[in-house]
């Protein structure tokens, strides 16, 4: 199954069970931060380290949407490792 396949699969899945709105670009980042919240909290990050780290994310410029994304991917499979 191809990368377009599964996206398909999970869009239709996020708008069958959430709706339409559940898509929008805002609303995805929103969900987005708050599972990577929970995961972060899950393995022991505290609360006053991921206000810190929000702190310096954004005394930043926005990145790029597609290299932010794919950071965010590779992470996302590297925390899955054990």
């Amino acid at each position: 199954m191809s990368t377009v396949d599964i996206q398909k699969r999970v869009r239709r899945w996020v708008e069958s069970r959430l709706g339409a709105q559940a898509m929008a670009r805002r609303e995805r980042a929103m969900r987005m931060l708050e599972e990577s919240l929970e995961l972060a909290q899950s393995l022991g990050v505290n609360e006053e380290v991921a206000r810190r780290l929000t702190l310096i994310v954004y005394g930043k410029p926005p990145g790029n949407y597609r290299q932010e994304l794919g950071g965010a991917a590779l992470t996302l499979l590297a925390c899955a490792d054990g």
